[in-house]
């Protein structure tokens, strides 16, 4: 029903589905696409760059359930030693 309410109210919405090769969650990320009309998705490569075979995996599973793969976004942010305090 949030989706519906979304989509109708804004033309663009972001939603976090997670990591999609998360065996635990995958399945509710296809269940959320389906039901939610999601027509396209960006993924988020943290900390390594894309693996061009991941990117082809997750277009095979989008295209059959109707949406489409736009790009992703490489997050470069280093992690923080295990020793830092952040404050």
């Amino acid at each position: 029903m949030t989706a519906g309410v979304l989509r109708h109210a804004y033309d663009l919405a972001i939603i976090d589905l997670g990591a999609f090769f998360d065996p635990a969650s995958q399945p509710i990320v296809f269940d959320l696409i389906r039901n939610m009309g999601i027509d396209s998705v960006v993924t988020v490569a943290a900390g390594e760059p894309a693996d061009r075979r991941d990117l082809a995996t997750i277009v095979e599973y989008l295209e059959p359930i109707g949406c489409q793969l736009l790009g992703t976004i490489e997050n470069r942010m280093g992690k923080l030693p295990a020793n830092s305090a952040t404050t």
